[in-house]
């Protein structure tokens, strides 16, 4: 039987969201602009402490409050520790909350969609690491910091898979994380509006403009689904709203591996799945040269010099860099690699090569399992659910996403940088949650060429083994 969320369920849910967190948000915003860097531990802690508290109370809240420390959170500098941000301090507290939660109820892990491909990944990882250790290849306690940010990742992807059950969580939840993006546009440009002059437009502290520009598209893929499939007039002009608050911030990025990325998704998502977006992408090709400045026209402009012969110097050094490093792993140890953090993200902007030459053909394999399985997966679930509804928006907007982010990790070591890769676990979360409980949502029932019902979680094209229907993960 098809679940039916109360009215105004998903609304009530995010308006509970929006009145709690925005002032809170405003508050960190207030006293982190500005704020001495030893000041940053005492804001994280009590940050975290409040998570706490609150999660007891509603875990929607602590969640909803770690999706908006991954969109907003500048970059902190603690005691000489790098590259730490408020999500760190949240995610502890989260977790503690939701262990105690899961032995009080005996609710039983949600399935993760990623193994058996993730687990061997994290075993190829620490094996090319050992040896390169032992080697002198790479630091063992560099790696460590890697491997720590890593699990940090994969805890937020277990926390939303396993808290978000019901429908009008998903959705308050999906809807917030694009407010938390556009709230984050609006703000860095409003800074570089009124404090930085002319030039790119970065992230918050400590972020690049191509980074800044991965996480803008992923947001804006989120977006376009639901564009495509809004139900309501409103629906469509929020949606349509969201692609331009985030597409005008991602053109002022300058970042042509965000712009390729986000363009090349849409087109083939146009192509195989949705014709009405390559009607949308065509719109946006003859409106860009006449609204867009010229700096930003000519940036666009120079992308075409890859295939003309005419490339920019930045696509050459990197192709550079690119052979340098990639070439040096397949001579000197093809299987393995080097290790862990054996090269500086800034020396090689591709994930595809860092992989390579960090954990080798083994691991480069292991990775892109990991990656098609999900893509897989996106692509049936996406054809299923039923048309002209949010949940099929959402999962068409990640389709378009995810390879967006797959593109992009061409250009930028996307799966690695904290800002790009924390959104993709987000997204990729609240997709999981989606996938798993899509069936007891009453939203993916098919008929069979023999009579019987296969749910999309039991579907021939993703697992060939008959299985009995799941229970509901959490209470």
């Amino acid at each position: 039987m098809q679940q039916t969320d109360p009215p105004g369920a998903r609304a009530g849910v995010l308006h509970k969201l929006l009145i709690t967190l925005v002032p809170l948000g405003l508050l960190l915003y207030g006293l982190l602009r500005g704020t001495e860097a030893n000041l940053h531990l005492q804001i994280g802690i009590a940050a975290g402490f409040m998570v706490y508290i609150v999660t007891f109370i509603d875990l929607t809240l602590g969640l909803a409050i770690l999706i908006a420390c991954v969109g907003l959170s500048p970059e902190l500098s603690i005691g000489g520790v790098q590259n730490l941000r408020l999500e760190d301090f949240v995610v502890p507290a989260l977790l503690i909350s939701w262990i105690t939660r899961m032995m009080q109820n005996r609710i039983p892990l949600a399935p993760l969609l990623v193994t058996p491909a993730l687990p061997f990944y994290a075993v190829a990882i620490v094996l090319s690491t050992m040896v390169g250790v032992a080697a002198g290849t790479t630091s063992l306690s560099t790696a460590i910091l890697y491997m720590g940010k890593f699990v940090e990742f994969f805890l937020i992807y277990v926390l939303l898979v396993n808290n978000v059950a019901r429908r009008e969580e998903f959705r308050a939840l999906a809807a917030f994380a694009i407010l938390v993006a556009v709230a984050s546009a609006m703000m860095v440009s409003s800074a570089f509006a009124d404090e930085r002059g002319p030039g790119r437009l970065n992230g918050p502290l400590g972020e690049t403009a191509n980074m800044y520009g991965g996480y803008l598209i992923l947001n804006v893929g989120v977006a376009l689904g639901l564009f495509l499939q809004a139900r309501s007039g409103p629906a469509r002009v929020g949606s349509a709203a969201a692609v331009v608050l985030l597409g005008i911030p991602l053109l002022y990025t300058y970042s042509r591996t965000s712009f390729v990325a986000i363009m090349v998704a849409a087109l083939l998502f146009g192509i195989f799945r949705d014709r009405r977006l390559l009607l949308v992408a065509l719109i946006v090709a003859l409106l860009t040269p006449v609204i867009a400045p010229d700096s930003i026209w000519n940036r666009i402009s120079s992308i075409s010099g890859v295939a003309t012969g005419s490339e920019p110097s930045s696509w050459t050094s990197r192709i550079w860099a690119w052979q340098q490093a990639g070439g040096r792993a397949l001579q000197e140890n093809p299987i393995l690699g080097f290790g862990l953090a054996s090269i500086k993200l800034g020396m090689v902007d591709n994930e595809y090569v860092r992989v390579l030459v960090d954990t080798g053909i083994l691991g480069l394999g292991l990775f892109l399992w990991v990656l098609i399985g999900l893509l897989l997966k996106a692509s049936v679930l996406a054809g299923r659910l039923p048309a002209q509804s949010f949940e099929r928006g959402y999962a068409s907007g990640y389709w378009i996403s995810f390879v967006a982010m797959m593109i992009h990790a061409v250009g930028a070591t996307s799966y690695t940088s904290i800002r790009t890769m924390e959104c993709f676990i987000v997204i990729t979360g609240l997709f999981g949650a989606l996938y798993n409980h899509a069936e007891e949502w009453g939203l993916v029932e098919t008929t069979t060429p023999g009579g019987g019902t296969v749910l999309i979680a039991e579907s021939p094209v993703l697992n060939p083994v008959a299985v009995t229907p799941r229970p509901p993960y959490s209470a």
